[in-house]
């Protein structure tokens, strides 16, 4: 994640003040949602299983605590997408620019 959209309806950008946040979704099934701390390690936020719809654009993950998310993905360019996440509550949807990382 590099921006989320605000209130007003355009994305901030967080790219570089620390705020980033990373998305993995393994070949396996796998998820993890985490930040990077100071000393570069990682702040797991949240781990799980996905499924990923190729005609809808939609991930589902099952996360262990019962948060599941449904995130639907607007690809705009070749490694750039727009992830609505939908969450239970407020607080774990948003909607957020995403770039890949290889």
């Amino acid at each position: 994640q590099y921006a989320y959209k605000c209130s007003d309806g355009y994305f901030v950008n967080i790219e570089g003040n620390g705020l980033d946040e990373y998305y993995s979704f393994g070949h396996t099934g796998e998820f993890e949602h985490y930040g990077i701390m100071a000393d570069g390690q990682k702040d797991i936020h949240t781990t799980g299983k996905y499924t990923y719809n190729p005609q809808t654009h939609e991930i589902h993950v099952d996360e262990p605590r019962g948060w599941n998310l449904d995130i639907d993905v607007v690809f705009d360019g070749e490694n750039t997408a727009v992830f609505d996440i939908k969450g239970r509550t407020n607080n774990q949807s948003s909607t957020i620019r995403v770039r890949e990382i290889k």
